[in-house]
């Protein structure tokens, strides 16, 4: 693994626009209007907000045009991330401490001194949602149907972030359709529509919302893999030690280690968003390592870290 996996959960993009319409909520929440319905949406939708008011959460985001899904879990210990049903990842304190890939269950080591959170990971709204326009508003029973209109200049970076960028055709443009639940403006349902010039019209991706709900199985397992693996570090016996040495023969050398049971794989990842690491298996940094099928053994490696803005500028 030459960098960093970077995790981008789902980014549904939308706001609203200025207004004058207004829905009548709780007692306690500000009555929704358009101006304030983006505000009001970013708050509740706050995954604090979301574990402290509802037990747990769990999302399911479809990305339709990618024929791809990814699957949330929160609760008020854990986070879990099912990404295309082929990768499993566990955060414990903000931080991802362990995953699994296919049937390899995978340790953690992070190899820089950064802070890694994982706040920014899960995003239901983002910055570029600021730039919508609200189109309709109306209650539903429990719900509040929002729908806004993306500008057409944003529509090809919005199609971009999730890696849609090739269905883009000029004169596309993207609407939205948020469903929120009327008492405290979680979300419940969101979908995203790629519109064409030609009159015709898509779903592009749409996320589902559920509260309350008990840890599903694949994440209690992957706690209790997890926990294997911690207790591993004080163990005697069927165990192996990984140690990275970052930047070998600088001034910034250092050394990193993690002892997980014999059977699993170890993520080494950075914190660092700006930068990306190349392993070798010597210290000369001339042997490229290969990931490992073996991990029954002790091993070392050492990691050339690289900056992404320095390579730019080496092309």
């Amino acid at each position: 693994m030459k960098k960093r996996m970077i995790i981008v959960t789902a980014l549904i993009m939308g706001t609203l626009g200025a207004g004058c319409v207004s829905v009548q909520a709780s007692d306690t929440l500000p009555e929704l209007t358009k101006d304030n319905a983006l505000e009001q949406m970013m708050k509740a939708g706050e995954t604090d907000s979301l574990v402290s008011n509802h037990k747990s959460y769990e999302a399911t985001c479809e990305y339709i045009l990618q024929n791809t899904k990814v699957y949330d879990y929160e609760d008020s210990e854990v986070m879990y991330v099912d990404m295309y049903g082929t990768t499993q990842m566990l955060y414990k304190e903000g931080e991802l401490k362990y995953g699994k890939e296919g049937d390899e269950y995978l340790s953690c080591l992070y190899i820089d001194e950064a802070d890694g959170n994982a706040d920014d990971l899960i995003s239901f709204y983002t910055d570029e949602t600021i730039e919508e326009e609200v189109t309709d508003m109306k209650e539903d029973g429990d719900m509040i149907i929002i729908q806004t209109k993306v500008p057409e200049e944003l529509t090809q970076s919005a199609l971009n972030s999730q890696g849609d960028g090739e269905s883009y055709t000029e004169g596309d443009w993207i609407s939205m359709e948020y469903v929120v639940a009327s008492d405290d403006y979680r979300p419940l349902k969101h979908t995203q529509i790629l519109n064409h010039k030609d009159g015709t019209s898509e779903e592009a991706s749409k996320m589902e919302f559920s509260y309350g709900v008990d840890r599903p199985k694949d994440v209690a397992d992957l706690c209790e893999k997890y926990e294997e693996a911690e207790k591993a570090e004080k163990a005697e016996g069927d165990v192996r030690n990984v140690t990275v040495t970052a930047a070998p023969g600088t001034e910034q050398e250092k050394d990193y280690a993690i002892t997980v049971p014999a059977d699993n794989h170890v993520w080494i990842m950075l914190h660092d968003d700006n930068s990306y690491y190349i392993m070798y298996t010597d210290k000369e940094c001339k042997e490229l390592y290969e990931p490992e099928e073996d991990v029954k053994e002790d091993t070392h490696l050492y990691a050339e870290i690289e900056s992404y803005e320095e390579a730019e500028d080496e092309v």
